[in-house]
């Protein structure tokens, strides 16, 4: 799982880095256009270069619902004697420092995963 772990937290490194890079790439066309003014062929330029940005960054992001793709699947217990009813998982964090946190809903708390 630690090997799962570390890709996902590259692959996300990689996407932020991929969509700062577009953000700062259409802002820099957002001052140009301003500064353009009403010259029609630059806007159309611009106009052209943005939209290909803009297909890159929704291409990047995808379809709402399916950032990753599953491999594989795992069972592990995450009960702890407080919980109250059946644990339900609805979200997981990998902090930074390669720890992981899940939600449990139906217990309404977080927990603090061990190895």
């Amino acid at each position: 799982m630690k090997d799962e772990v570390i890709s996902i937290k590259e692959s996300v490194k990689s996407s932020i880095h991929k969509c700062t890079s577009l953000h700062n790439d259409l802002s820099h066309f957002h001052e140009i256009v301003q500064k353009i003014g009403d010259n029609k062929e630059l806007c159309l330029i611009a106009s052209i270069k943005c939209k290909h940005i803009i297909q890159q960054a929704l291409t990047l992001l995808g379809t709402p619902g399916k950032v990753f793709n599953v491999q594989s699947n795992t069972e592990h217990t995450v009960r702890i004697p407080s919980d109250l009813n059946v644990c339900h998982i609805s979200g997981i964090c990998v902090l930074t420092d390669r720890q992981v946190l899940v939600a449990d809903f139906k217990n309404t708390n977080v927990k603090l995963l061990n190895q």
